[in-house]
């Protein structure tokens, strides 16, 4: 003769288990989405600080922005021009340089 034992959880019991899993899914994917939060941070604000300083270039920097935009005597210009790409420059006050993709599928 064989024994069975079968145990027999109530709905309710069932309910407040699935509660509790889908809390603490939550709370893990939570804490794992402030840590990414976090780690980009850092990174984010020294490179807003570089921008926002005057003196962003070091020395050897300078050097190469100075050699890259002297043929343009201060006019916007392109520094580079390909089937698939191209890279301008555009002189102060908005003083930057662009790159543009151009041979995308």
């Amino acid at each position: 003769m064989k024994l069975q034992t079968r145990m027999k959880i109530s709905p309710r019991t069932i309910i407040v288990i699935l509660l509790v899993i889908i809390f603490c899914a939550l709370v893990v994917v939570f804490v794992f989405a402030g840590l990414a939060n976090r780690k980009q941070e850092i990174p984010i604000r020294s490179l807003i600080q570089a921008v926002v300083q005057e003196n962003a270039l070091s020395e050897k920097g300078a050097i190469t922005k100075r050699n890259l935009i002297a043929g343009f005597n201060g006019e916007a210009g392109t520094l580079l021009a390909t089937e698939d790409m191209g890279i301008g420059y555009l002189p102060p006050p908005d003083e930057s340089v662009m790159v543009f993709i151009t041979g995308v599928d």
